[in-house]
């Protein structure tokens, strides 16, 4: 099982702060397409979760992963927005 935690335009687009996804999944991309499925909502600016998550940052158990990372042995999956720094 796999805890997805959602933060800013990624939790508005599901409309939760995280979601618990059992199942096999290969990769960070392939558990973004299942929940992009599960919650076909979409942000106040119109944005679903795969084209909000094409500008994410993710952590798997608190490392920095791309979407092509294995989501092997992972318990959390982070789904970060984009940063600015300032």
């Amino acid at each position: 099982m796999i805890q997805v935690r959602l933060y800013a335009a990624a939790m508005a687009a599901v409309g939760k702060e995280s979601v618990q996804l059992e199942g096999n999944y290969a990769t960070v991309a392939d558990v973004i397409a299942e929940l992009a499925q599960r919650f076909p909502g979409t942000t106040d600016s119109g944005l679903t979760l795969s084209q909000v998550a094409e500008q994410c940052s993710f952590l798997a158990d608190g490392k920095r992963i791309d979407t092509s990372a294995s989501v092997s042995g992972i318990e959390t999956l982070d789904v970060l927005p984009p940063f600015a720094g300032g």
